[in-house]
């Protein structure tokens, strides 16, 4: 499943530089310096999400707890991406 996970950030990536009309290169570079870490998140995440749910959460609310996990995890990485978007704009000379 990790590497599913894997393909999933590096296309969501990929298809959001290509929607921003960015070119190949700077796709090189996102995922260069950013998916490293991200992967290292989510390796400490995952697990441990899936211990808690199938050591703690009784079986009716297992679903429900990885879908709380999973929103919470996309909303760190879109929090993470904007703010990513932030810096890069804030580092832009702003014309005179």
């Amino acid at each position: 499943i990790h590497t599913c996970a894997a393909c999933a950030v590096l296309f969501m990536a990929f298809a959001t530089l290509v929607l921003e009309g960015r070119s190949l290169a700077e796709l090189r570079v996102k995922i260069g310096k950013d998916y490293p870490s991200v992967q290292l998140y989510g390796w400490r995440l995952w697990p441990l999400a899936a211990l808690i749910n199938y050591r703690f959460v009784p079986l009716q609310f297992r679903v429900l707890f990885i879908n709380l996990v999973a929103l919470c995890w996309t909303t760190f990485l879109l929090l993470r991406a904007k703010r990513a978007q932030q810096l890069v704009a804030a580092a832009k000379p702003h014309p005179a």
